[in-house]
């Protein structure tokens, strides 16, 4: 669903609300009353959501639209206000208690409550109107009137701001539900959710820093932020919607998009100033709904979801639409025609058939995709199943039909890369070798699928390639543990498959003359030695304490196991014993890290502790002594 997250509801409720207001300004008396229902069922629905953002956007909304709907309006847009606003507020509180309590039938009645209540006082203001407007009515009763309803719009307003800024909690408690009079009384420039917001855009404006003209590409910030970020945290978006632009589409991008909003202000104020007073009255309300989708987007991610950017281009249409119906027609001499392109309906023609057009070239790209997805998912269920075969036939569609998920490439890459070793199949391995580095071309960031390359590469045993793929992990983002883990794994698996091609790399005696088999062993060995080093170095950057989580980074057992291997097979044991003993405490695999501290206490001449330690290692799992034995027998890489 494109509404499962709460402040987008809110911004939608939001922009309902000023929408039903706006028109009921200019409707019917009937349509009045019914508006006045609905306006007040969204109302107690916007309460309920908890969302603080749209709380505080709303009656920005319904200023806005006060402000620029026709002065004759005013009044009217004031009093319809007032009326259904007092009915939500009165209404939230038994409702949200019902709604939490589990009886959805009682919370149905109050919305129902809700509404009728708006829509009589909506119809009592009416009757009221209506015998004011009475030629017999003496002015003093008319301006009693006057000030007695201004007086008590301007009592609500300040109830209504009060609740909104959380400086009247007691009394907000006694209108409102507990939770909603709570997270009220939150709102603020110190609120935890507020500083987050702040700090995600400052993070965002140092992305677009970096790629400033053409921004990131679609999906940039979810990819590149957490190179950036100065605290840990979790977010898929900016939650400003201007920084995210910036951050994919570059100042060009950026520009263009303050175009379309810009071009939207120019075309209302100049269909304000000369439409007619009810045609004027669904701009303003088309404009204030837009302004007001528009604003909350600035604090959150409400255009990254379909329904509201849709709503967004929509309201943009009819302030555009209601101008344009309205433009004076082109005045041509007696008796001449406009040319055929020119004329309105030839227009009308080639918009629907260009629509027509591309909506089919969607249908069929989008039919695409969702065969494409088909088979992908089909190809997971056999692979799941061990049918390999099946499987590879699968992903080859998957991959035709959709060149651009590079997922369908990494799964069918490690289907090639399986047959290869099976085989010792050439052109398996070729082919595998070729998706797996069309696959990273495609999402170079994408710390899963580049762990699924590695694991491609390391099943070829093309160690410098798998290397690159987990120090790739890391890049993409250095603050989860679990990717330095998978960088120091994959460092010490590839100088052990390097020292054994390395003549001289094995047997007990110092390795031998440097072929460059041990010069990458080495240079692979001392990277992963210096893990530790560079995750601190890494980790230094977090400037401030996370909005939310915790600011250190895990660092998992496996790092420390990684790091001592590579200290021993360097021959550095004291440091080698401290790390291993690091990794022992933190629960690393037993059996693993067992016989590694065994082989570095027999190096070190201390033959007891070493056969203790093996002994526990062979009671944690079987083949540690043929492990012991592979490991222990291995000499110091020395330069």
């Amino acid at each position: 669903s494109t509404l499962q997250y709460k402040n987008a509801f809110a911004a939608y409720l939001a922009t309902g609300c000023v929408t039903g207001m706006g028109l009921a300004t200019a409707a019917r008396s009937p349509w009045r009353v019914a508006l006045a229902g609905a306006n007040a069922l969204l109302v107690v629905l916007l309460f309920a959501t908890q969302s603080r953002g749209g709380w505080v956007i709303f009656p920005v909304g319904l200023g806005l639209l006060w402000w620029w709907v026709p002065a004759a309006y005013r009044y009217r847009a004031l009093f319809h206000a007032v009326l259904f606003v007092t009915a939500g507020l009165v209404a939230v509180r038994p409702f949200y208690g019902a709604l939490t309590g589990g009886t959805g039938g009682r919370a149905l009645v109050w919305l129902a409550a809700a509404a009728a209540a708006a829509g009589l006082a909506q119809l009592a203001y009416e009757g009221l109107a209506a015998w004011l407007n009475r030629p017999e009515v003496p002015d003093a009763t008319r301006r009693l009137v006057a000030r007695g309803g201004a007086a008590y719009m301007v009592a609500v307003t300040l109830a209504y701001t009060a609740y909104a800024t959380g400086t009247a909690p007691t009394v907000a408690a006694t209108v409102l539900p507990a939770p909603v009079a709570a997270r009220m009384a939150t709102i603020g420039a110190e609120d935890v959710s507020f500083q987050a917001r702040l700090l995600f855009t400052a993070d965002a404006v140092r992305v677009a820093l970096d790629r400033p003209w053409l921004g990131g590409g679609g999906g940039a910030w979810n990819a590149l932020y957490h190179q950036y970020q100065s605290s840990v945290y979790w977010t898929t978006e900016v939650h400003n919607h201007l920084a995210q632009v910036w951050v994919e589409a570059g100042i060009a991008g950026l520009l263009g998009f303050l175009g379309l909003v810009i071009g939207l202000v120019w075309a209302g104020r100049r269909a304000l100033a000369r439409l007619p007073r009810d045609s004027a009255a669904v701009v303003a309300t088309a404009a204030a709904a837009a302004a007001t989708l528009f604003l909350h987007s600035v604090f959150d991610f409400d255009l990254s979801l379909a329904a509201l950017g849709v709503a967004l281009f929509a309201l943009a249409g009819v302030v555009r639409g209601v101008s344009a119906a309205h433009a004076p027609a082109a005045r041509l001499p007696l008796g001449e025609r406009l040319p055929w392109p020119r004329r309105p309906r030839a227009r009308q023609v080639g918009t629907a058939l260009l629509g027509l057009l591309l909506g089919t070239a969607l249908l069929l790209a989008a039919g695409r995709l969702y065969r494409a997805g088909v088979e992908g998912a089909q190809g997971a269920r056999a692979m799941a199943a061990g049918d390999l075969a099946r499987a590879a036939a699968h992903y080859h569609l998957a991959v035709r039909l959709d060149p651009f998920t590079p997922e369908y490439r990494a799964d069918l890459a490690q289907l090639w890369a399986v047959r290869a070793v099976a085989r010792d199949d050439a052109v398996a391995r070729y082919r595998a070798l070729a998706l797996a580095r069309e696959a990273a071309a495609r999402a170079p960031y994408d710390a899963v699928l580049r762990g699924t390359l590695r694991n491609v590469y390391m099943m070829l045993r093309e160690h410098d390639l798998a290397v690159a793929e987990a120090m790739a992990v890391v890049t993409a983002n250095p603050l989860v543990g679990a990717h330095w883990e998978l960088l120091g794994q994959t460092l010490v698996a590839a100088a052990l498959g390097a020292l054994s091609q390395a003549d001289g790399g094995a047997g007990g005696a110092p390795a031998g003359p440097e072929t460059g088999n041990l010069g990458a062993a080495r240079a692979w060995l001392e990277r992963a030695a210096a893990l530790p080093e560079e995750l601190a170095v890494a980790e230094a950057r977090l400037s401030r304490e996370a909005a939310f989580g915790r600011r250190a980074v895990d660092r998992p057992p496996g790092l420390w196991l990684a790091a001592g291997q590579a200290h021993y097979l360097l021959g550095r044991y004291p440091e080698a014993v401290s790390l291993l003993e690091r990794a022992r405490a933190q629960k690393a695999p037993a059996g693993e890290v067992l016989v590694w501290l065994a082989a570095v206490h027999a190096r070190r001449g201390e033959a007891d502790r070493a056969q203790a330690l093996l002994g526990e290692a062979a009671r944690a799992g079987a083949g540690a002594r043929d492990r012991y034995r592979e490991i222990v027998t291995l000499g110091p890489v020395v330069g």
